[in-house]
């Protein structure tokens, strides 16, 4: 039976989009400012917050898809949000004002109020969840994360309830749109990335995304909450029906990344991720991380253990044809080290054998038979001389001391380790151990 490692908490179903996206070419009214130095977008990576306008220029032109929400999902999650607008006015109910009300009323009886608002899409709201899309948190003191943080910081309590006019998430998760423009917002003011929007239908709207900011530590974990269709498709013309190997998860492995489905927990973003299956295991690996969005608490441990989940992006993923090239030359290149090693290792057996003979020869010519197999054994006896002791034992690391008298030369000869031995006239005399 296949064993189901799950990356993360999730559910999963099968996605697909649009690949033959219908595009307007809209273009906005621009504001005059000095040119910015524009990245060139290769597909290969997500959009990110804490960025400057260079940076999410090379985004214009293309299309986003935001994530939607788990099916199953809690009723007590935001329904609505309240960051998406659009330049112009729309009606969104009849409001009647009574002046007198009487069994037959007569126009001047009444007057017929319209409630109007700038919300996309908007929507009468009566007693219910509102958040803002991709509305980052913060670490409060007491351990714990309460998001959106403007509302937080706004009520120093939990979202509640609210009434007002605001987005529905249905016109929102799960839609895509083509990015017209993006312009970062006065930081005195709000410090918003203001996405200029395109839907399917042709609706121009404005996207106030929180701008994010980047604080050198992972804790914040600041992602928006939708992907590239570009960036995606580029994971899908790399990878999608191939054989691939992923390098840094023990032990290497060799999958087949068979679909992209969408996952994610009760209370999270479904995110795109890939199916990867071999014979003995199927691999749930989100493309990216999941935002955080809804308002309720989150201790911070579970937000560090989010910190060691594994997602796609952060992978050392290769394709199977490549990394067995690899490993195949790697292999070859090592055999190739190991035989070049081996010969010389022969080389240098042979020329020590050669050396150990020719000294062998030369020590039979020079002290005879006798002496010079004590010479190659590395021994020493009485009545050798200094030359021959030089020949087995080598020079003395403790030096030699010397005294000459009437007598003749007396030199003791210190070796190490206790050992010690006498000359007298050049002959060796005693040997102490």
């Amino acid at each position: 039976m296949k064993v189901l490692l799950s990356v993360i908490v999730f559910t999963l179903y099968t996605v697909s989009y649009a690949q033959n996206m219908k595009m307007i070419d809209t273009s906005m009214p621009k504001k005059d400012k000095k040119d910015a130095v524009v990245i060139e977008y290769d597909s290969l990576t997500n959009i990110r917050p804490y960025k400057d306008a260079s940076y999410y220029k090379q985004f214009i032109g293309q299309s986003i898809l935001f994530y939607p929400r788990n099916p199953n999902s809690s009723e007590s999650l935001p329904k609505y949000y309240a960051n998406f607008l659009t330049s112009n006015e729309q009606v969104v109910a009849i409001d009647t004002i009574w002046r007198k009300k009487r069994s037959n009323p007569k126009p001047k009886d009444y007057k017929l109020n319209q409630i109007t608002s700038k919300r996309y899409k908007p929507q009468l709201v009566k007693d219910n969840y509102v958040t803002l899309c991709a509305s980052f948190h913060d670490i409060l003191e007491q351990g714990y994360r309460i998001f959106p943080f403007e509302i937080y910081r706004a009520t120093k309590c939990p979202m509640g309830k609210r009434d007002g006019i605001f987005t529905p998430y249905n016109e929102i998760e799960g839609k895509t749109f083509k990015i017209l423009d993006i312009e970062l917002s006065d930081a005195e003011v709000e410090e918003n990335t203001i996405f200029a929007l395109q839907s399917e239908e042709g609706d121009t709207l404005y996207w106030y995304a929180k701008r994010g900011e980047y604080d050198g530590f992972s804790y914040t974990r600041q992602h928006y909450p939708v992907i590239v269709l570009g960036f995606m498709d580029k994971m899908k013309q790399l990878y999608l029906n191939k054989d691939i190997y992923i390098k840094n998860i023990h032990p290497i492995n060799k999958y087949k990344c068979m679909e992209i489905a969408y996952s994610g927990s009760e209370d999270t973003y479904m995110v795109p991720s890939f199916v990867l299956k071999n014979d003995s295991a199927d691999l749930i690996m989100p493309l990216c991380e999941s935002p955080s969005l809804f308002s309720y608490e989150v201790s911070i441990f579970d937000n560090q253990k989010r910190m060691t989940q594994m997602y796609f992006y952060n992978l050392d993923v290769v394709e199977a044809e490549v990394y067995e090239e690899t490993m195949e030359r790697e292999r070859l290149a090592k055999e190739e080290l190991l035989m070049k090693e081996k010969l010389a290792q022969e080389e240098a057996k042979k020329l020590a054998s050669i050396k150990r003979q020719q000294r062998t020869k030369e020590l039979y010519k020079k002290y005879g038979k006798a002496t010079a197999d004590l010479i190659l054994k590395g021994q020493v006896c009485i009545g050798m001389t200094k030359a021959m002791v030089l020949e087995s034992w080598g020079h003395p690391s403790g030096g030699i001391n010397k005294t000459t008298g009437a007598w003749g030369i007396h030199e003791q000869w210190v070796y190490g380790m206790g050992q010690y031995l006498y000359f007298e006239n050049g002959k060796l005399t005693t040997i102490q151990n």
